[in-house]
């Protein structure tokens, strides 16, 4: 049973292990060849525009803290909100760019995209791919459905699928919960998720089930 399904998987399998295995080779030549390129200058004038910021806040702070308790002779007629909220502003806008600044130099680093990649087909692998064949092998509806679960559960899996382009994760369960609870009054169903349906061993699991295979 499954045939063309265990083949599909098989092959998706063994793509996946051979991309693996490139992108090792590719990590090894990466960490033995020397950095040549020149570390970024740091940004010094975002720190200093910082710096402004909360210097801002603490002054105003602590002149609307002598005007409260009547330490400071005169009266001041300026009113300080205004310029606390643009102290305010100035800071969190450059601690948000710090943030984004390092998220893009953490993008960028080629060491930890093939690390990425590499996790990532080793998950869909064992986690999915590996399950499945299992599942339909011994004609487990019941392990169908906890590999359905996963799909939309785990906090790995989901982003590993989608990170080496093996089909939308819940449109993914979905199939696998609509094949083990599978009806001829769901059919419409199966045939609306076909015309979406993405991954390939999942999409011949539900073409075999309308075409009476299973």
């Amino acid at each position: 049973m499954h045939e063309s399904v265990i083949e599909e998987i098989e092959r998706r399998v063994k793509r996946l292990e051979a991309e693996v295995e490139i992108l090792e080779k590719s990590l090894e030549n990466l960490e033995s060849t020397p950095q040549k390129l020149a570390p970024k200058p740091r940004n010094n004038a975002l720190y200093y525009i910082i710096f402004i910021g909360l210097w801002m806040i603490v002054g105003i702070g602590v002149l609307m803290y002598l005007l409260n308790s009547g330490k400071l002779p005169g009266t001041v007629n300026v009113p300080l909100l205004p310029y606390l909220l643009i102290a305010i502003v100035i800071l969190l806008g450059g601690l948000f760019y710090v943030l984004w600044e390092r998220r893009e130099v953490e993008k960028l680093d080629p060491k930890k995209e093939l690390e990425e990649r590499i996790r990532s087909a080793n998950l869909v692998v064992k986690l999915f791919y590996e399950p499945l064949k299992k599942a339909l092998l011994e004609e487990d509806k019941a392990a169908l459905k906890r590999l359905g679960d996963r799909l939309l559960d785990d906090p790995l899996l989901p982003s590993a699928i989608v990170s080496v382009n093996e089909g939308d994760p819940k449109k993914m369960a979905y199939a696998l919960y609509l094949y083990a609870s599978y009806t001829p009054k769901m059919r419409d169903e199966v045939e609306d998720l076909l015309n979406t349906l993405r991954n390939k061993p999942i999409k011949l699991l539900l073409e075999e089930l309308l075409s009476g295979g299973s």
